[in-house]
């Protein structure tokens, strides 16, 4: 009996947790808290911190299965996905760990007895690889690898590898070491007249890598160098998907029962037949299937689609695969999301959190982007037919279908090279910057972020001070306090680091870093604390009072860097800080104090439970499926955006804002429980928002029937909150509504303002009923509506009546009719000149002014346009240049716009001299 992708991933499982190790959850495939990457592009990605001694591993030995995805940087396997059968941009990866453990030879040993006994591969199919070394890193033949593999499989089956295949690395920074591969001949044996050996890393569909063994000891430094890691590790990697191929003895990733229940139903809604080969609808097939498992676990780790970020990821890969089925499927309309109930079946074993995906969500971006694709490939098949002899269209084009038509450019390339054409990629970057410049320039005041994601390799404090924190030894306090004060000797300071500071080059504040601190640091959508730190150098045998010298500094924000908590100040401490902490003087103590702004922090922190309040509200109002898909809490408001099909209803609005305020009322205690068991939290009923980073002991906070795992600060109760209020609800991204509100202080200021602006209403409609005042005013405004239009009726008769009976006879029959008005809307000129030109041999010219621009309007009878060839809309473009515009209309009736008013005489002039021609 063929065993199935739910028993070979389980199998694998069970497998290493008889090995001692420990059986954890994969982590979101979206990144948080490392700038460094968007998504897990390898099942080591979460492990990072282990591996550089950052954070103590919570058991030696671990296994799991990690998804992960690739779509963009040095591990890209978009372009080739579909167009073979072992790529994927979403991928499931088997691996087992050891931190400081196990090494080389247990790694070994364990993967053989798996594959060979457990699995039941045969040996004889098996090849694998060792490093070679490399001279410019100065890194040896892993001998040791190839004497052990030597004990299993003849040398003729052992392979050196260089540096591009047996080195392995993340990125170009980070944990690194040697590593040894695991490929399986999978060609019949009828076709193994090439030896296998030959084949092994040739890019040959039936001769793959399963299994990579990587021997984590090196860190590579943004400098190119490696360094020894303090521990050894085990880092291994198997991708499920051809693991499963190998043991179902399939010809291709897509045949096994991880993807045929999907490529099913796809077929049978396409009406279009799977046949494994290498034919457009085939490729189709699979590129549609593997993007929806990759949008599908990005979705599910509570993002959204978007312009920006994961969001935008996931928004590329569904409109990739619906063209795909759009031009290959026969599917014209929205399909992507019928396969939801499908990949959830498959998926919910190993990750529960498939069922937070929303059908809404995707069905509202398929009909968003099926309305851009019909004109977008409209569009290009126009463009295409135009430059049908040429084999590369222009990149002004391809930009002009990015830009206008909002058709995504890779999408475009992929058309272009299904049909043998290119793209001017030069031009098309061109336009791409000048757009971009135009942009930049367009944005006034914005605000450069302290902490950017693009700056974290660069941060100062990221070289020369944040690693002696990153060992988790750093304390938050501010749950209890909302100061700290300590005290110490030099040597101390240098040595342990309790304090650390740094300034900035490039702009006038300085950071500070603390063992202990009571500021929160920016994180989980609550913004960071403000207040002061008390600095103060004090040598030993000084009699100075404590009070004379402190120096005072404001902190203007508190932000977290790469989880260390870093406080902003308004005021750097001057590039004389050497100064202060005394380096070279006689031996001191170094004394600091560091004060939250309670007032700020309270404010915040009210905010923050009513965000937790507003979720349970709007659970109970519209249902289950209801999940936060981010929040900003600050002292002045909050922002707290759902997930929720639909525009929210009146009455829904204010069902939720009284639940709220109900809870408020109730006066509900904070019901904190610290270092509580993640899998005991999430079984008491907290919500554990998908996206946030999570340790095995977490924080959760309730507040009556409402609990969330939470890190942030809140009130002590409900009621210190006063008053809740919606300002606003609107959308933000398909299937994702945002709500605005303020409670406390704000809310009250709030109310004043909208009492003191409703007393001035009533002062200014002297009127004490603010409702009977505005009925009278809307009364008034309607009857002087009518009064108007009555006028404007009047004088439009009376206008046109004068212009017909001033106009000139030009030889030849012609009737000019030209005037200036600077009383009549545009709207009206033209109806004006529509009806004079209904007169045989008819010539219309009218000026007005609009603001402070000059605008012609000219119109033609029909005669004179079929006799004598006079087009208004070739007319119009030689008299704006008189006026210094431009303009352009139809045959009959055209306008141009100026800004040199002075120039109609000179219009007018030219006209005549053209119709006298």
């Amino acid at each position: 009996m063929v065993m199935s992708s739910l028993e070979i991933r389980q199998k694998f499982l069970d497998f290493f947790r008889q090995k001692e190790h420990q059986i954890i959850s994969s982590v979101p495939v979206v990144v948080q808290g490392d700038a460094t990457l968007m998504f897990v592009n390898a099942g080591m990605v979460p492990f990072k911190k282990y591996f550089l001694g950052q954070e103590p591993a919570p058991h030696p030995r671990i296994a799991n299965t990690q998804k992960c995805l690739r779509v963009s940087g040095k591990h890209n396997d978009l372009e080739e996905v579909g167009v073979d059968g072992y790529h994927h941009t979403m991928f499931e990866m088997l691996g087992n760990w050891s931190f400081g453990d196990y090494f080389k030879k247990d790694a070994i040993a364990w993967s053989w007895e798996l594959i060979t006994e457990v699995y039941g591969i045969s040996a004889e199919d098996i090849y694998v690889t060792v490093f070679e070394g490399s001279e410019s890193d100065g890194t040896p033949f892993d001998i040791e690898a190839y004497e052990l593999w030597r004990e299993i499989l003849p040398e003729d089956r052992i392979i050196k590898g260089d540096k591009k295949d047996n080195f392995w690395e993340m990125g170009n920074v980070g944990p690194c070491g040697p590593c040894s591969e695991i490929h399986l001949d999978m060609r019949p044996h009828s076709d193994r007249a090439v030896p296998g050996k030959n084949l092994v890393n040739k890019d040959h569909p039936e001769v793959i890598e399963i299994w990579n063994l990587v021997f984590m000891e090196f860190n590579r430094l943004m400098d190119g160098t490696l360094t020894p890691l303090s521990q050894k590790h085990i880092d291994t990697g198997m991708g499920l998907e051809r693991l499963c191929r190998a043991i179902q003895g399939k010809a291709s990733n897509y045949d096994t029962d991880l993807f045929q229940p999907l490529i099913h139903t796809l077929s049978e809604m396409a009406g279009v037949s799977y046949s494994g080969t290498d034919a457009p609808a085939d490729v189709a097939f699979r590129a549609v299937v593997d993007h929806f498992r990759a949008v599908g676990h990005v979705l599910s780790d509570g993002q959204y689609f978007s312009n920006t970020g994961a969001g935008y990821v996931a928004r590329r890969l569904l409109r990739r695969a619906v063209r795909y089925g759009y031009s290959y499927l026969n599917l014209s309309e929205p399909f992507f999301y019928k396969l939801l109930p499908v990949w959830q079946g498959l998926s919910e074993s190993a990750f529960p959190e498939v069922h937070k995906v929303l059908s809404s969500e995707i069905i509202t971006e398929e009909e968003t982007f099926y309305r851009t694709l019909s004109k977008g490939m409209g569009r290009l098949n126009s463009l295409l037919g135009v430059a049908d002899r040429s084999d590369k269209l222009s990149g002004t084009d391809v930009f002009e279908l990015y830009d206008t038509y909002g058709f995504p450019v890779d999408m475009t390339a992929l058309i272009l090279r299904e049909r043998g054409k290119s793209y001017d990629t030069v031009a098309f970057e061109v336009a791409l910057r000048e757009q971009k410049e135009r942009s930049r320039k367009a944005i006034k005041g914005g605000r450069n972020r302290w902490f950017g994601k693009s700056e974290v390799s660069e941060h100062p404090l990221d070289s020369q001070g944040l690693q002696f924190f990153q060992d988790g030894s750093q304390e938050f306090t501010g749950y209890d306090h909302s100061s700290h004060e300590w005290s110490g000797f030099e040597d101390t300071l240098r040595e342990d680091q309790n304090f650390v500071a740094q300034g900035s080059n490039d702009r006038q504040r300085t950071i500070l870093a603390f063992r202990k601190t009571p500021f929160y640091g920016a994180s989980g959508g609550q913004i960071g604390d403000r207040g002061k730190v008390y600095l103060r150098k004090v040598p030993l045998d000084s009699k100075i009072p404590k009070e004379a010298s402190w120096q005072v500094f404001d902190v203007s924000d508190t932000q977290k860097e790469r989880d260390v908590i870093v406080h902003v100040l308004s005021e750097g401490l001057t590039s004389n800080f050497s100064n202060l902490t005394g380096e070279g003087e006689r031996p001191h103590r170094l004394d600091y104090k560091l004060v939250v702004d309670d007032v700020f922090r309270r404010e915040v922190s009210r905010h923050h439970t009513a965000t937790h309040l507003l979720h349970f509200a709007l659970g109970e109002i519209l249902g289950s499926h209801v999940a936060q898909k981010g929040s900003r809490v600050a002292h002045t408001g909050l922002r707290f955006d759902f997930s929720h099909p639909s525009k929210l209803k009146p009455e829904e609005i204010k069902a939720v804002s009284l639940k709220v305020n109900e809870m408020i009322r109730a006066a509900l205690p904070l019901e904190e429980t610290r270092y509580m068991p993640y899998d005991e939290a999430v079984k008491e009923g907290a919500k554990a928002l998908f996206g946030e980073k999570y340790g095995d002991k977490v924080r959760a906070v309730r507040f009556g029937k409402s609990m969330e795992l939470c890190g942030g600060t809140h009130a002590q109760n409900t009621s210190e909150l006063g008053l809740f209020h919606i300002l606003s609800e609107s959308g933000v991204a398909s299937g994702v509504r945002r709500i605005e509100a303020v409670v406390s202080e704000e809310a009250h200021l709030f109310f004043q303002r909208q009492s003191e602006e409703v007393a001035t209403v009533k002062s200014k409609l002297k009127a004490k009923e603010l409702s009977k005042g505005i009925d009278k005013l809307i009364g008034s405004e309607r009857d002087l509506s009518r009064r108007v239009k009555k006028l404007e009726a009047a004088y439009i008769t009376v206008f046109e009546k004068d212009l017909w009976e001033s106009r000139s006879l030009l030889p030849g029959g012609v009737h000019l009719v030209c005037d200036a008005t600077d009383r009549m809307d545009f709207k009206n000129i033209k109806d004006v000149a529509f009806q004079l030109i209904e007169n045989p041999k008819t010539v219309v010219l009218i000026r007005s002014m609009v603001s402070s621009k000059v605008m012609l309007t000219l119109g033609v009878s029909h005669d004179l346009i079929e006799d004598k060839g006079m087009k208004a809309s070739h007319i119009i473009r030689v008299l704006a240049s008189d006026i210094n515009g431009s303009g352009g209309g139809q045959d009959r009736m055209a306008t141009a716009g100026g800004t040199r008013p002075e120039g109609w005489e000179d219009a007018l002039a030219r006209l005549k001299k053209i119709l006298l021609a």
